[in-house]
């Protein structure tokens, strides 16, 4: 181990042990180096970790929140007879008259 590589562990800089058991900090569990994407392996300690089970799991919770969102608003869509984009944030009512006023 070089003087460079004992400065850096002694200010708590980058990952000295990439061997592992890395411990994912959402569930708590030690897993394999393989188990995170290099990016997060090459991250400081002091920041945030997750596996990629962890990962995959809230990501298939962001899709299925995103799904009963649309739902909603195509539901929304059909009762008022209007658009709706990035329900939440703004609603564009798009209403076409079909009156004949002379």
């Amino acid at each position: 181990m070089t003087k460079a590589n004992n400065n850096h562990e002694a200010k708590g800089e980058g990952r000295s042990n990439l061997h592992g058991p890395f411990k994912c900090q959402d569930c708590g569990e030690s897993r394999n180096k393989s188990e995170f994407s290099q990016r997060q392996l090459h991250l400081p300690v002091k920041q945030h970790m997750s596996c990629r089970h962890c990962n995959e799991a809230e990501k298939f919770e962001r899709k299925e929140e995103r799904r009963k969102s649309l739902e909603m608003g195509k539901q929304f869509a059909e009762v008022k007879s209007g658009e709706i984009h990035n329900k939440g944030r703004a609603t564009h009512q798009n209403f076409v008259s079909h009156s004949n006023v002379a």
